[in-house]
């Protein structure tokens, strides 16, 4: 069954966070601290983009697609 509109950014979000997390386990950045060192940005800013996907910021994303190599379709149904 399909999703509904209305759930439709929230889950495109969870889908990326998923994805995130997946990748960075896949690459060796099981901290949070490693992330952020690998993204240019602390360990406090690293948690909140884990935390809020929607406060990423477009260098940081940039970033996170060149070090831990996202899925394309992932990153587009995020950006909606």
């Amino acid at each position: 069954m399909p999703r509904i509109r209305q759930n439709a950014e929230k889950d495109a979000l969870k889908d990326l966070l998923g994805e995130i997390n997946a990748q960075s386990a896949r690459y060796g950045y099981r901290s949070q601290e490693a992330l952020g060192t690998a993204l240019g940005v602390c360990q406090a800013t690293a948690g909140n983009y884990l935390k809020r996907p929607e406060t990423i910021r477009l260098s940081a994303l940039r970033a996170m697609v060149k070090v831990l190599r996202l899925d394309p379709v992932v990153m587009l149904r995020a950006l909606g």
